[in-house]
């Protein structure tokens, strides 16, 4: 099926779309921007760029990550062929190298250049929910004896 034709089926009716304040929304997945709008469908293209976060789980801990999904609609009948993740780096002096790396899957490849900036500043906005700040020692505060 063309892109347009099937936009123009889930324009008006979509379980992934949201209305709040006026302002028209979209949770689906490869949905980039947010935006109820052909551009940054991840239902209606072919070709869809998607940031998300990962949990993996090793000897009791919980690693969350920064993951760019591209994906490839040719190969519409093998889902599982369908999408392929990349991992971000997700450190905080790694951010650059994160916009590099989103730069090399778009711009550099000829695939969606036209999201780029909005995956980039949407795997800094993760980056930044993940870190963890740092819990100093919070020093007992002496009372007074006041005694008269």
């Amino acid at each position: 099926m063309s892109s347009d034709l099937v936009w123009t089926l889930i324009n008006k009716h979509n379980a992934f779309k949201v209305k709040s304040n006026g302002i028209t929304l979209s949770k689906e997945a490869g949905n980039v921007t947010n935006t109820h709008s052909y551009k940054a469908s991840g239902i209606a293209n072919v070709q869809t760029v998607g940031v998300t976060t990962t949990s993996t789980q090793k000897k009791g801990f919980t690693k969350t990550s920064v993951v760019a999904t591209l994906s490839n609609g040719k190969k519409g009948t093998r889902v599982a062929n369908t999408t392929h993740n990349y991992g971000l780096r997700s450190k905080v002096n790694k951010t650059a190298q994160a916009d590099n790396a989103l730069d090399q899957l778009t711009t550099q490849s000829y695939y969606r250049a036209d999201l780029t900036k909005f995956a980039k500043k949407r795997a800094a906005l993760l980056n930044k929910s993940l870190r963890v700040k740092a819990t100093g020692y919070k020093k007992k505060q002496r009372r007074r004896n006041n005694k008269n």
